[in-house]
């Protein structure tokens, strides 16, 4: 899949500058920043939910 991102050339400038000193394209960069995003947001989710269902195990118990 295709995606068209606009960005600020303030923030390009320093994705390009990261990219070249980690020696990938900054289109890789990107990529790799939003796979990052995207799993960190997923574990987040998951910790709060398993948090949430633990402490109100006993409620639910009750409710079923």
């Amino acid at each position: 899949m295709k995606v068209t991102l606009e960005i600020s050339s303030e923030k390009m400038n320093i994705i390009e500058s990261t990219a070249k000193e980690l020696g990938v394209e900054s289109t890789r960069l990107i990529e790799l920043i939003l796979n990052d995003q995207i799993s960190t947001g997923k574990e987040d989710f998951d910790k709060a939910s398993n948090y949430i269902l633990q402490k109100n195990k006993e409620l639910y118990k009750r409710l079923a």
